[in-house]
């Protein structure tokens, strides 16, 4: 390839990346900078990014269920411009090298010409689980997918062991980005290096299997030393490794659904499993290819997961790399086999369906939304007005049962390190009820705004004991703390 036909496919990834994230990330793109848009995951990471930026520290200042990777995106997007666009930067770069790593790993097995055409259709399928940008899984990705190329070079050139190795500390890094946001997004591909290490015991290349398994813990301790030095220094390890790892234990037992509540939805976010699952089995059977039993450990294991999971779009995202594999899988199942290429026909008409059903369904999804922005905006007012109406002091007001749209748009410091979907969580792990009710009584928060079913929440008692009720609007029950020489920690 000459330098400057890789310049301008380089170029139009880039493009690619642009527009994309441009159209798709209603949360970060400055297309809807002026609409009052925003999902609950990606205000909470803006909420405790916005606040690292400033000096405070994750976990014990501001508390969440998933690891620091993602908050730590996100300060370096608000140290970039000051405001959530950096973020934006950062999303661009991320789908970039992603789909670099995808176009190389169809490119394994088709021209150019085919695998930008490829990259271009799969890029589009990922706007079926891009729940509005700035989720942990986009950030994943590029990692995972240049674990996945590594490894299919490894498949087609199986004698040249570095791109294993190579695979293996990518495989490494794709694990310790997952524990330090979601652990359950790295089980396709640490199983997939699980079976691969496995199979070189069993082979007895033990030279090789303990180099791959040195270059997983190189890749993994890469990110984990400087993340659990940083909240070592700062005393704050026992909040990171409770946020990152005891309380998501207890969300995973209880976010096991083992229902499917629509077949066709659960086909279509998780489509990627089922192609590849059915490509892998196909192609084994017809050419005993050991790889094929790889691709299908990659789709099943995740797959599995997604059965026993609150099934979120977003969950969706990690296997993204798993179309790019079965491109390459189906075009080696060779021509000659008995109707292989009608079968081959057929999936790929199969793709190219599932693929435009899935984007139309999402834009109009995202149209809906965009429609209704004014709902969110009328919630941003009612609350100014709550607001202004009882002079609430922002530097001492808690949301209970809220998200963190309001904290980011008011520019409010939560009062205390449990600041959003309080009964959510509770549900989720029994473990942090009395986490929450600890920092109240520490804190002595001045203002609650409390939504949802406050007389059997867990904080009843502890508010009619301190607070006295002072109005109900909509919904909402404002609270106001009953001693007048009130003092708020937030404010020393």
């Amino acid at each position: 390839m000459s330098k400057n036909r890789n310049f301008y496919i380089q170029l139009f990834l880039l493009s690619l990346s642009i527009i994309f994230v441009l159209f798709f990330s209603w949360t970060t793109s400055p297309l809807y900078s002026e609409l009052p848009l925003e999902y609950y995951d990606s205000a909470v990471y803006k909420v405790i990014g916005k606040f690292w930026a400033e000096g405070f520290v994750p976990y014990k200042d501001f508390w969440d269920q998933k690891g620091p990777f993602i908050h730590f995106l996100n300060l370096i997007g608000y140290l970039i411009t000051k405001t959530g666009l950096g973020i934006f930067y950062i999303q661009v770069i991320s789908l970039y090298v992603t789909l670099v790593a995808n176009y190389r790993i169809i490119h394994l097995s088709c021209n150019e010409k085919v695998s930008l055409l490829f990259t271009t259709l799969i890029a589009c399928s990922l706007s079926i689980n891009y729940d509005g940008g700035n989720m942990v899984e986009e950030f994943l990705l590029p990692f995972i997918s240049i674990a996945y190329y590594f490894l299919c070079r490894y498949f087609f050139t199986p004698t040249n062991t570095s791109n294993l190795l190579k695979f293996c500390f990518f495989a490494g890094l794709s694990f310790a980005v997952s524990l330090t946001t979601r652990l359950t997004n790295a089980l396709g591909i640490c199983a997939c290096e699980g079976v691969i290490l496995l199979y070189l015991l069993f082979r007895h290349e033990m030279r090789l299997m303990l180099k791959g398994f040195v270059y997983s813990i190189v890749g993994a301790f890469i990110i984990l030393l400087p993340t659990f030095a940083y909240f070592l220094y700062y005393d704050a390890l026992d909040d990171l490794w409770y946020g990152m790892f005891q309380y998501n234990m207890e969300y995973a037992n209880t976010s096991s659904t083992t229902e499917i509540k629509s077949l066709s939805k659960f086909f279509i976010l998780y489509f990627n499993c089922f192609l590849l699952i059915i490509i892998s089995i196909y192609g084994f059977f017809v050419t005993r290819r050991k790889y094929y039993i790889l691709g299908l450990i990659s789709a099943l294991v995740p797959l599995l997961w997604f059965y026993e999971s609150f099934q979120f779009a977003h969950y969706g995202m990690i296997v993204f790399p798993l179309l790019a594999i079965s491109i390459i899988y189906l075009h080696h199942i060779p021509e000659n086999i008995s109707a292989a290429k009608y079968i081959r026909r057929g999936l790929i008409a199969v793709i190219l369906s599932v693929i435009l059903y899935g984007v139309i369904f999402r834009i109009h999804q995202q149209y809906q939304t965009i429609a209704s922005a004014n709902k969110q905006n009328n919630i941003e007012i009612f609350y100014n007005k709550l607001f202004n109406d009882y002079s609430i002091n922002k530097k001492s007001v808690l949301l209970y049962n809220g998200s963190g749209y309001i904290y980011m748009k008011g520019n409010i410091k939560p009062p205390i390190r449990f600041f959003f979907l309080h009964d959510f969580l509770i549900h989720n792990g029994k473990s942090i009820e009395k986490k929450i009710l600890t920092d109240l009584e520490k804190v002595k928060v001045e203002w609650i705004i409390a939504t949802g079913d406050i007389q059997s929440s867990i904080i009843k008692e502890y508010v009619d004991i301190n607070y006295k009720k002072v109005c109900t609007r909509n919904s909402c029950v404002l609270y106001k703390f009953k001693k007048s020489n009130h003092s708020n920690s937030i404010n020393n």
